[in-house]
């Protein structure tokens, strides 16, 4: 398991200036995909697609949150 996660640690995730802005202006708790702009929300939709953020659905809303690795 440490091994693995060492590798996993090592792969570089390749992000552009609007995802790495996004990145960073979302809080590190869940928000509602509908309170970011629709520009953002297909940027998000990128970042899902790159395990940068989670999609989480709570009583039929979408909610999205930065996957953040949990430090050990």
């Amino acid at each position: 398991s440490m091994r693995l996660r060492n590798i996993i640690s090592d792969i570089a995730i390749y992000v552009n200036n609007e995802e790495h802005a996004l990145l960073d202006k979302l809080p590190n708790y869940p928000i509602d995909r509908m309170a970011i702009s629709e520009r953002e929300q297909i940027v998000v939709d990128h970042l899902i697609r790159k395990s940068l953020v989670k999609k989480i659905l709570k009583n039929g809303t979408i909610l999205v949150q930065k996957n953040i690795a949990e430090k050990s």
